[in-house]
This record gives structure tokens, C-alpha cells and sequence, in this order.
């Protein structure tokens, strides 16, 4: 069997190479759009689409390429033998890839579906036409989807299974801990465009901090050496003394006192390691305009929303980031005007009040335990397996004794014992004829979903994640404050050709902190 991929998120690369890494240990051969980490893991990469990873107007300019990769699809769909697409992130050009997929007869699976519940939710109507499964990453998504029809199957977020199996290196954890000293990490995000408009908020928050604070010292997390390069000479303009790192984002995170950070989804790895962190985004006056009339959940950072029990902005009164002893996680700044005050304002207050540190970090614990789970990208391919197994015909489930376990499975009367359903008897019942002629009469109208159960019950599956949180979403407006402005230089990314360097960081003369 083959499974055509489509893959334009850099996060969305490393989701779907373990997807990739899972399906081909089951002789699934895996083929279409992606990025490095997919073709390392094994998918036969037919174009790099994590090049075309940008924001908003800026993506313009690459239509005419994308809608050429749309048509060489639809003709690759039309020639090659492929059954299932799998798409991940990048909703714009995968609406493309959907709809060729749907017009050669193919199944459609969407892991890691857009937020139709946080913004512009009548886009669920081209969803349920043009995709045949979601397969969901937050717990309030499936009840969310289901009830407007669309079929949803929630298997925990895959970020945690990165982050349960990822190795920190001990020799830099000794090198740059310094246990008396705050440490303030800066996490700018992975795009360009995040980079460029929310960099200096952080870098000027993080000086207002060192004002108040100043045994504290700071460090950059950048996402590649392309941006290094832009931090570090937008640094040395201005005479600040940071440290400026690449691919130590997660040492760095677990070396923290406090996090500064860009909104993505960067938020998971910070509740994973229980950092108490304050979240900005820096937004245009036609962006927030849009956000007011578009977002209908109460916020953007994932990490608030998996914390409340109502994510509806309408019923629900404006976050306000401004306000000491935030019950939220991480306070959040989508702002068009400067945060700098009101976030190192919040930073100081946690920084000298050691009690209030420790709540947050309790709170994200507690948040971990209960989200931050791995299994995702197993629970993920299982369920995609199962969906590609012959569909049997009508006769057969009907006559077969898996039929009657198809049903009790859908009731959940046979998921803790699915062997004793097949063996003949379930809770003193015995399967008999009648009992297959009431999962026929139960299914005739679904036969994939009875032979798709049946199937996962044979196979003695997990049970697959179900979640409480029955909820709808929505976000809030955010006034924005006035502030005067530190005299920083203008931060551009200048356009790099030059190769990045073989080592894996660039500190500054060794990776011992300074503080300034």
C-alpha cells in the first residue's frame, strides 16, 4: 500500500516523519510532500514544501509554484496507484490536495486539522467534503467535529512523543547552568516572519527585566543558523549582551527560571517541562481587526485552552494578560501596540516571588500529567491501518461472529474484554445468530464503521482515547496599552546563501552564561 503525504509546517515535517517512521514498520510505502525530517525518516520526498512556510500576504508570491504542484498532483493521483492521503497543517494549498485526492476516488485523513472551532468555523463545511477523517490533537476537538458531522478520532498530540524520547545533552546542562542566577530564555518562534515582528518586543521585555533584575541573564533560541545570524548582529547594534544559540531550544528551555515566547506550539514543550512563561504575538492593525471578527475561543496559546473548562470567547468575560495571579498558564499578549511593560512587569513579579513561581509550576505539572502524554503517533497509524484493511462485504459481517463483537464494541460493552466477546460469550451473553442479525440491523447503514470496528476489536487495538471536554471554542479582544519606546535598532532578515556551520551551536566564545 502507498500513502501520499502533504506537509508544509516545519513542526508538521517532524509529526509527519514519525507518522512516516510508524506506517513503513507496517510495509506501508510512503511518498508526496514534506520536509528533511520526513525524507530522512523514509518518505520518498517528491518536493520540499516547508520552503513555502510563511505568513499571511507574504505567502502571495508563491502561488503560482503551489498551484503548480496542485496540478502535477492531480495528474500523479490520476497515474500512481495510491491509498490514502495523509495531510498535516498547511490548510491553504491542502484544500488543493484534498480535492484532487477526493476527484481520483482516494481517501482524505487530516492529522492535525486547522482550528475551524477557534476561528472562521464555517470552513467545517469543505471539510466534511472533501475529507473522509480527522484525526484530532486536542482533547475538545472530536466532540467539536462529530457533532457537525464530520467523522473525528482524537489520539493526543503528537508533540509528546518528540518530547518523551528526546535526549538534552548533559555537557551543555553543566556548562551553562548557573543555579543563583535567573536565567530568561527568548523564543522568537520558526518562521521569518515571527522572527521579524517579535523579536524586539521580547528582547526589549527581557531589558526591562535585567533593569529590575540584574543578576538575570538571557539567551536566544533560534530556530536555524539563518536567523542566528540576523539575532546576533541585531544584538551587537544595540550593545546587549545575550546569548545567542542554534538547536539548543530545549536545553535552554529546561535551564529556564521564566520563558518569553512567541505563540506556537513551542507552548506544549514549555508546559512539559513545567517553565512558567509569558506568551506574546505581535498582530497588524488588519490582523487584529480580523481576530476580533473571525476567533471565537478565549485564546491563542493551546496550553490556555487545554486549561479551562469553557474555551467559548462569547460566553466568557476578555482575558486580560495585564492582571497579577492569572489562573491561565501562560499570559498571553496578541497585541498590535508594545507589550514590554505589562510582560516584564509579570516577569519581575514572578522572579521575585519565588511562591508564585512555584504555584505556575505546580499548575503546569498538573497540566502535563494530564495532556502531555506519548502514544499519539502509534494511536495515529493504528487507526489509519485499520481504515485501509478490505472492507468485507455485507454477507460476511453478517454472518460472522466479528460482527456481533463490531457491536458490542460500539457500545462499549466489549472494549475491556474484546477476547471473550470473540470467544463465544460476553457478560453471559452468548453471540449467537440473533445477536449477529442485531449488528447487522445496527450497521446497515454504515458498513465501513461495523467492519472498521470489528476490525480494531479483532486486532485486540488499545481503546482509543475519548475525551470529557464536550466543549466549543473562542478567543477575546485585547486593548492594547501606550508605553515609551527604548531606542532599538531595526531587526530585518537579511537573505542568507551561505551554508550553516557543522556544529550544532553558536554560542559566544564557550557556552558559559554571561551576565551584563
Amino acid at each position: 500500500m502507498r500513502v501520499f503525504f502533504s506537509v508544509g509546517e516545519p513542526s508538521g515535517d517532524l509529526h509527519g516523519a514519525n507518522l512516516v517512521k510508524r506506517l513503513k514498520e507496517n510495509g506501508i510505502q510512503c511518498v508526496g510532500y514534506g520536509g528533511p525530517r520526513m525524507q530522512e525518516a523514509g518518505c520518498q520526498l517528491l518536493e520540499d514544501l516547508t520552503q513555502y512556510a510563511v505568513m499571511f500576504l507574504t505567502a502571495l508570491k508563491f502561488i503560482p509554484k503551489l498551484w503548480k504542484l496542485y496540478r502535477s498532483t492531480d495528474q500523479f493521483f490520476a497515474k500512481e496507484k495510491i491509498d490514502a492521503v495523509v495531510l498535516i497543517d498547511f490548510p491553504g494549498f491542502n484544500w488543493w490536495i484534498a480535492k484532487a485526492a477526493k476527484r481520483n476516488g482516494i481517501p482524505v485523513y487530516y492529522y492535525g486539522v486547522p482550528q475551524m472551532w477557534a476561528w472562521m468555523p464555517g470552513r467545517v463545511k469543505k471539510l466534511k467534503r472533501l475529507v473522509d477523517h480527522v484525526i484530532c490533537k486536542l482533547p475538545f476537538e472530536a466532540p467539536w467535529f462529530s457533532q457537525r458531522g464530520v467523522k473525528a478520532h482524537y489520539v493526543g498530540h503528537p508533540y509528546f512523543d518528540e518530547l518523551v524520547n528526546r535526549k538534552l545533552d548533559p555537557e551543555f546542562l553543566a556548562e551553562y547552568d548557573h543555579p543563583t542566577r535567573p536565567l530568561i530564555t527568548l523564543l522568537p518562534g520558526s518562521r521569518n516572519q515571527e522572527v521579524k515582528n517579535n523579536l524586539p518586543w521580547l528582547v526589549e521585555s527581557a531589558i526591562r527585566i535585567k533593569q529590575q533584575v540584574p543578576d538575570a541573564s538571557v539567551a536566544v533560541a533560534c530556530f536555524n543558523y539563518h536567523h542566528s545570524e540576523a539575532v546576533r548582529e541585531y544584538l551587537a547594534q544595540a550593545d546587549l549582551p545575550f546569548d545567542v544559540f542554534v538547536k539548543r531550544t530545549p536545553e535552554l528551555i529546561e535551564l529556564s527560571t521564566i520563558c518569553l515566547a512567541c505563540s506556537g506550539s513551542v507552548s506544549l514543550e514549555l508546559m512539559y517541562h513545567h517553565k512558567p512563561s509569558i506568551v506574546v504575538y505581535r498582530l497588524s492593525r488588519i490582523q487584529a481587526a480580523f481576530k476580533w471578527l473571525a476567533l471565537t475561543c478565549r485564546f491563542i496559546t493551546l496550553v490556555n485552552l487545554l486549561a479551562v473548562d469553557d474555551i467559548n470567547r462569547s460566553k466568557n468575560k476578555p482575558h486580560d494578560a495585564t492582571k497579577p495571579n492569572q489562573e491561565i498558564p501562560f499570559p498571553e499578549f496578541p497585541w498590535v501596540n508594545n507589550p514590554s511593560i505589562p510582560i516584564a512587569d509579570l516577569a519581575i513579579s514572578w522572579l521575585k516571588n519565588p511562591s508564585e513561581l512555584e504555584r505556575r509550576r505546580a499548575q503546569l505539572r498538573d497540566l502535563s500529567t494530564r495532556f502531555g502524554q506519548a502514544g499519539a503517533t502509534q494511536r495515529a497509524a493504528t487507526f489509519i491501518l485499520e481504515q485501509l484493511q478490505p472492507i468485507p462485504s455485507k454477507a460476511k459481517i453478517k454472518s460472522e461472529p466479528f460482527a456481533a463483537a463490531a457491536y458490542y464494541r460500539q457500545n462499549n460493552d466489549a472494549a475491556t474484554e474484546p477476547a471473550i466477546a470473540l470467544n463465544g460469550t460476553h457478560n453471559g451473553i452468548d453471540l449467537d445468530q440473533p445477536i449477529h442479525e442485531e449488528a447487522y440491523d445496527e450497521f446497515e447503514d454504515d458498513w465501513s464503521s461495523a467492519a472498521a470496528a470489528a476490525y480494531q476489536v479483532q486486532k485486540l487495538s488499545p481503546q482509543p482515547l475519548e475525551s470529557d471536554l464536550a466543549t466549543t471554542p473562542n478567543p477575546e479582544r485585547l486593548a492594547a496599552i501606550t508605553r515609551p519606546q527604548f531606542t532599538l535598532p531595526k531587526f530585518t532578515l537579511p537573505k542568507s546563501t551561505t551554508k550553516a556551520p557543522t556544529t550544532t551551536t553558536e554560542p559566544h566564545s564557550d557556552s558559559k552564561r554571561r551576565v551584563a
